[in-house]
Formats: C-alpha cells, sequence, structure tokens
C-alpha cells in the first residue's frame, strides 16, 4: 500500500503520461480517407482485404487451429 507522499508524488507523472498519451492518440486519429484509394484493385485495398483475411482465418483459442 502507498502513503499518501507516495500518491502525492506520483500524481504529476501519471498526468504527465496521461497527456502524452492523449497527444499520441490524437496524432493517430484518421481524419480524412480517400476513398479511391480503396476501390477493388488499388493497394490499400488488396492490402486491406488481405489483413481482414488473415485475422479471420487466425483466431484465439489457438494459433494452430486454420479456419479454411
Amino acid at each position: 500500500m502507498t502513503s499518501k507522499d507516495q500518491r502525492a508524488q506520483m500524481v504529476p507523472k501519471m498526468q504527465e503520461y496521461e497527456t502524452a498519451l492523449l497527444e499520441e492518440l490524437a496524432a493517430t486519429q484518421v481524419t480524412k480517407i480517400d476513398l479511391a484509394e480503396y476501390q477493388p484493385g488499388q493497394p490499400h485495398y488488396e492490402a486491406l482485404i488481405a489483413a481482414m483475411e488473415q485475422q479471420v482465418r487466425y483466431q484465439w483459442p489457438g494459433f494452430a487451429t486454420e479456419t479454411l
């Protein structure tokens, strides 16, 4: 268990971490998507479809089982 003094020292550091995390999240948010890049035959579209197929193919409870 932490004392009040230890908590008081942790609060500014936790606020600093929270601010840094929120800034990182804001920087990685998608603000505009060019739908022309996601038309069939485009590289972005093909990569998206491949990622979706891979996600469905390997699922928990184990990576040893594959769905066909």
